[in-house]
């Protein structure tokens, strides 16, 4: 159960400390229904605020040291993470924390993620700093190694019916499926938690 705050338009646990301040409520039973009515998220009692209250302190000193841009977004009930080459965002479901990268290059994958223009990296750690180690490593990884797309069939001119361009196809096809399985099961391992 979810009680709002009217005047402030922002949504609480039933456990949260700053409930008792609150002149004019509302109940949601679920995010979504507060999400619905415009509602935002408490900086206090977010989900992702549970893991940032656990170690704040060696949190913000990680950001002061790394220069990161840490901040909580409560339009998602996110944490945006900003380095010099990339943006993150830190989401907690089920008290479990995910992490999405934002996409540099639209693909087709980008459709089933909860979060619109980023995808899930899948990455499982326990707590917001590991998370961001990891953003730092990946950083470092890809300033080293830049991406570069693959080279596309008008790039390489190939006639259709040749032996190479019949196994580009095949190649295609096959990553399509592999795509379409992990969406399938990231929703189903999604309905099960």
């Amino acid at each position: 159960m979810y009680i709002g705050d009217i005047e402030k338009k922002i949504f609480h646990t039933s456990q949260c400390e700053k409930v008792k301040e609150i002149n004019h409520q509302t109940f949601f039973f679920i995010e979504a229904e507060a999400l619905k009515e415009h509602y935002h998220y408490c900086p206090y009692c977010a989900a992702v605020m549970a893991y940032y209250h656990q170690d704040r302190q060696n949190i913000d000193d990680f950001v002061n040291d790394y220069h990161l841009s840490f901040h909580f977004n409560n339009q998602d009930g996110t944490i945006d993470v900003m380095t010099r080459y990339s943006r993150w965002k830190l989401y907690a479901s089920d008290r479990k924390l995910s992490l999405y990268h934002h996409n540099e290059f639209a693909t087709d994958f980008d459709e089933a993620t909860k979060i619109k223009d980023y995808h899930r990296q899948h990455v499982h750690k326990e707590s917001i700093i590991d998370y961001l180690q990891y953003i730092i490593s990946h950083d470092a990884f890809r300033k080293n190694n830049p991406y570069e797309p693959p080279q596309t069939m008008k790039d390489r001119h190939l006639t259709k019916n040749s032996k190479k361009y019949r196994k580009e196809q095949r190649h295609i096809r096959k990553i399509k499926g592999k795509i379409t399985a992990r969406k399938v099961n990231e929703l189903l391992r999604d309905l099960h938690k």
